[in-house]
């Protein structure tokens, strides 16, 4: 396993300590300078000696943390954002921005610790299943002290979440976006497979994200209840030696029961005229020896 040496920087970072209540956020900030040509940056969690990668700017995220964490790269202005949520107590401890150029490393350390008390952010919902077709509108509640903080609904693809915008296009499928009464709220029309995932309510400030909370959206095939439908099934005419069209309703396995008895009934009767007829040999034949027998004893 490659080791990275720690080396601190001069260059001011974020909050070295993060706060949050179980299930909440954390956005940590790690600052470089955007004149060194750094090719591949991650974000670790130390345990022990070692920092084991949870995402990197090549697009590995680690299998526990899929639909919990992004990264933001931004090499014009020397920033790399981790956001993190949906936190649990497993993810208390510290962690490395780590910045490499293949010669040098740049790290720095951050803090996240889980506090005792709720604090008050984003809320919505968790799991969502719906049908193919439908449309659902999924809210996102947010306190007063993000008023002056940019909304946003984005959706999960690799390490980051693409923000989802309005569609002008009306003969596009609508996906929008609308804030009322302290309510985020993205509407997805004419749901689809496609439309599967993770979406992110979040905010942010001058460039810097804030407190997110995920949403799994499921999208399940559409299925058509037969059995109340009256489509047509084509069954032999025999009439004319066509297909007919009868509606599903008319075919059961009572008709079908129903059919066979009466097929079976001509064998029966030609059973019964059968023993009928073996019962009469027999009693002719009965009669024909005692009448012998009394014959001889005369």
């Amino acid at each position: 396993m490659q080791r990275y040496l720690l080396q601190k920087t001069d260059i001011p970072q974020g909050s070295r300590s993060l706060s949050t209540s179980l299930g909440g956020s954390i956005s940590a900030l790690c600052n470089y300078d955007s004149k060194k040509d750094y090719t591949f940056k991650f974000w670790c969690k130390l345990e022990g000696s070692v920092c084991t990668p949870l995402i990197n700017t090549d697009g590995y995220v680690k299998d526990d943390f899929e639909g919990k964490i992004a990264i933001y790269d931004d090499p014009i202005n020397g920033t790399m954002q981790v956001l993190m949520n949906q936190i649990t107590k497993e993810d208390e401890g510290w962690y490395w921005c780590v910045l490499t150029d293949g010669k040098h490393d740049q790290t720095s350390t951050v803090q996240i610790k889980i506090s005792e008390g709720s604090l008050e952010g984003l809320t919505g919902g968790q799991i969502i299943n719906v049908k193919t077709g439908e449309t659902i509108k999924i809210p996102c509640s947010y306190p007063c002290r993000f008023n002056t903080h940019q909304k946003y609904w984005c959706k999960l693809s690799g390490i980051n979440c693409k923000e989802v915008i309005s569609h002008v296009n009306d003969d596009e499928r609508g996906l929008s976006v609308s804030c009322k009464t302290r309510e985020l709220v993205l509407t997805i029309e004419t749901i689809s497979q496609k439309d599967s995932g993770w979406y992110w309510c979040g905010v942010k400030k001058d460039g810097k994200f804030g407190n997110t909370i995920a949403v799994r959206v499921i999208v399940d095939e559409a299925i058509q209840d037969v059995a109340d439908t009256d489509e047509a099934v084509d069954v032999p005419n025999s009439d004319t030696g066509r297909r007919a069209n009868v509606p599903n309703k008319e075919i059961s396995p009572t008709s079908i029961t129903v059919n066979n008895q009466n097929a079976l009934v001509p064998a029966i009767l030609s059973v019964c005229a059968a023993v009928l007829v073996a019962c009469g040999v027999f009693f002719i034949i009965r009669l024909r020896r005692k009448k012998n027998s009394g014959t001889y004893e005369q």
